[in-house]
């Protein structure tokens, strides 16, 4: 009997495994301290990668029994710094939030360029100017974009905005192109900068890209550029972003990622009129369940036959890029 503990927020799709699965045993269980306890118990986790609680994670890798962490989502900053038990096999959520996380990015950069912000609060107002729309209305096209973290998400977005017309660079660890687009190594991000419309940051999060955009980044960005983060909220020092955008260096920013997160409600992000905050939504689809079950089911099976994961990180630099590939 393999036993599998499930920390997922959408069990819906993953408790239909049940009937498929009659030599697994599922629980499902959300409260920590059970968490904990039946870990010893268990030989493989599944779980959203938000919920791998430093906790979790102890209990995790404590365990005598468990073999295998399926992560379902595109990063885990929980597991990102600690070097696992070569006992314990991880796999992650591969490509299935490539499209929306991309879509979501987009959605934002159009809004901004377009003034969509501006016009809502018009509409609330009821207030209609043609003159002050037309002067204040952009394009994407032509704009200069720098993708910071090529990954599979950020090759994403680097084709649908090239589609677009804009002009598209990335960056990521280990330089070289990906189809059509330059890409080019950390070292070269502060030369990059100054010829970015458009900054678009898909990092995952840890310590190696904590406040990467920091005041001094962010100020060699030419004024009016704007910042799309749809990776981890954590990669931009908010501070300095929240003071970029007051002072007007900024022309905007779309964060559907925020440090801290939940953004509070008094923080002065809130009220900066050029700024789109969505609540870590990028990934999710009508069917993003679905596909979690079908990834979960996928690698059940080949768990079970003792063959390779999907998206099954099986060294240490890979486990440090799986969020930028």
């Amino acid at each position: 009997m393999t036993r599998t503990l499930i920390n997922y927020p959408e069990e819906g799709a993953l408790r239909q495994l049940k009937a498929r699965f009659p030599g697994v045993e599922f629980t499902f269980e959300s409260d920590l301290a059970e968490q904990c306890r039946l870990m010893p118990l268990c030989d493989a986790l599944i779980s959203q990668g938000r919920l791998l609680t430093p906790g979790l994670v102890h209990a995790a890798l404590s365990s005598p029994r468990l073999r295998w962490i399926q992560v379902c989502s595109a990063g885990f900053d929980g597991l990102a710094s600690i070097k696992l038990p070569r006992n314990i096999r991880v796999s992650r959520g591969g490509g299935m939030w490539n499209v929306p996380v991309a879509e979501h990015a987009l959605a934002m950069m159009l809004a901004l360029a377009r003034h969509l912000p501006a016009a809502e609060r018009e509409r609330a107002q009821r207030h209609w100017n043609f003159d002050e729309a037309l002067a204040r209305i952009g394009t994407v096209e032509g704009r200069r974009l720098l993708v910071l973290g090529m990954g599979e998400i950020g090759s994403t977005l680097a084709r649908r905005a090239a589609a677009l017309g804009m002009t598209v660079r990335g960056i990521r660890r280990r330089p070289g192109p990906i189809e059509e687009t330059p890409v080019f190594g950390p070292v070269d991000l502060r030369r990059l900068l100054p010829l970015t419309d458009i900054l678009a940051i898909t990092l995952p999060g840890g310590a190696e890209t904590r406040r990467m955009i920091g005041r001094a980044e962010i100020d060699l960005l030419p004024r009016g550029a704007v910042i799309i983060n749809v990776g981890r909220g954590s990669v931009v020092d908010t501070d300095a972003l929240t003071q970029a955008l007051r002072r007007g260096h900024l022309g905007g920013a779309g964060l559907d990622v925020t440090e801290p997160e939940p953004l509070p409600r008094d923080h002065p992000l809130w009220s900066c009129d050029n700024v789109i905050v969505t609540p870590h939504v990028a990934g999710n689809t009508p069917n993003w369940a679905e596909k979690v079950a079908g990834l979960v089911e996928r690698n059940l099976l080949r768990f079970i036959a003792g063959q390779t994961l999907e998206f099954e990180v099986t060294n240490e630099l890979a486990f440090a890029e799986a969020g930028q590939r």
